[in-house]
């Protein structure tokens, strides 16, 4: 019986040893891992950076071989909200810090000491790079340092700028309220409905430039006197750099033909008409049909319903007529913008990436870039015209 107790004591002693001292050890250490830290910044001591610009360093005038290889790359410029308890349209309150460095965190780096708050990038809402440094630099490289970021958001929108991206900081329009709120609303969608404008988020660049068979495009933001902005074109890459920029006209189709608005517009058809596309009623995709023989053709399909909005001496007298010239020009838009992507070898609107849904394998995707420059381009369109403008129906 002794020696029985005797082994229920050595049994019972080490689990009461262990409630007794090691438990309040474990509750410390739980609680510390809760109260650690004091990484928090107060709002006053923050700068919150709304927008960021990047433009090529100025060169520096010098002879010698080995300054010249020293010289900066970049030029970075943040947008930084001054925080005001009373908000008024026309007057946001801003200011712009400038760096320059071989890279973009080195010149970031050297905005931190021009401040006395700790720099928040977690509203930025807007990333400017410069149309000729695009040109001139890869896009990996420009958005490498943005994506690694972990504060600045993956939604920031990405844009190019003209002249500089510093220019385009440095706009404050009379009705915004706050700083980049005015061109983060246009550009976003939630504003305007301008159909040049469309909005390329950070992720979604990031994709375009890693995914087969799938382009980048941005919109071109362009400065307009001291105070306003226009944004009516658009630039195309492949995967390194800027290789073609469309007009408006070609933005305004590109942008129909991508899905980004459905708020087109077309003038005389025929002569002394503007016909109207009803946002709701209109649509475009394609499909990828092959023949016997093995050729890749292209096929559109576009629904167009509107109506005219305007006439200039001429009664609406044969809607069947308008209809067909309304058809013919959205084909011949349709043809001609697709004929340039596949002659310039860009694919924003995706085309390679719906092939490699069919045939994912590389050698098949291969062989399809080869081809890409030969596709045939087939539109098809449905119109209908349910409002023909006259005052009397």
């Amino acid at each position: 019986m002794k020696r029985e107790t005797m082994q229920k004591r050595q049994i019972v002693l080490p689990s009461a040893f262990i409630r007794s001292n090691f438990m309040p050890l474990l509750l410390a250490f739980f609680l510390s891992l809760i109260t650690a830290g004091c990484a928090y910044k107060d709002i006053d001591k923050r700068a919150f950076v709304m927008s960021i610009g990047v433009d090529p360093a100025p060169e520096k005038e010098s002879e010698a071989e080995d300054d010249r290889r020293d010289q900066d790359v970049y030029e970075v410029t943040l947008k930084v909200a001054i925080p005001t308890s009373d908000i008024k349209s026309g007057e946001n309150l801003f200011v712009l810090f400038s760096a320059t460095g071989k890279t973009i965190a080195e010149a970031i780096q050297k905005v931190m000491p021009m401040i006395e708050g700790n720099l928040d990038f977690s509203h930025t809402k807007i990333i400017f790079f410069s149309k000729s440094l695009a040109e001139d630099v890869k896009l990996r490289d420009l958005i490498d340092w943005f994506i690694r970021m972990e504060t600045i958001q993956d939604i920031a929108l990405v844009a190019l700028a003209e002249p500089t991206a510093k220019d385009v900081l440095s706009l404050s329009p009379p009705t915004e309220r706050l700083p980049a709120n005015s061109l983060f609303t246009a550009l976003d969608g939630s504003g305007t409905t301008a159909p040049t404008i469309a909005h390329s988020p950070l992720i979604d660049v990031y994709r375009r430039l890693y995914e087969p068979g799938l382009d980048p495009s941005l919109p071109i933001v362009q400065t307009v006197g001291k105070k306003n902005y226009k944004i009516t074109r658009a630039a195309l890459f492949d995967k390194e750099r800027l290789k073609l920029i469309l007009d408006p006209e070609e933005t305004e189709w590109f942008n129909f033909l991508a899905g980004s608005t459905s708020n087109v517009t077309l003038g005389d058809v025929p002569k002394g008409y503007f016909f109207h596309v009803d946002p709701n009623r209109a649509s475009s995709r394609f499909t990828l049909r092959q023949t016997p023989q093995g050729k890749l053709t292209i096929v559109w399909h576009l629904v167009l319903n509107g109506s005219i909005d305007e006439r200039q001496g001429k009664p609406v007298s044969d809607k069947e007529k308008i209809s067909a010239e309304v058809r013919r020009l959205a084909e011949q838009k349709t043809r001609d913008l697709t004929e340039k992507l596949l002659q310039h070898r860009l694919d924003p609107l995706g085309f390679g990436f719906e092939y490699r849904t069919r045939k994912p394998h590389k050698k098949d995707f291969a062989a399809f870039q080869k081809m890409y420059p030969q596709l045939q381009v087939s539109v098809e369109t449905r119109t209908v015209i349910y409002e023909t403008g006259n005052l009397i129906r």
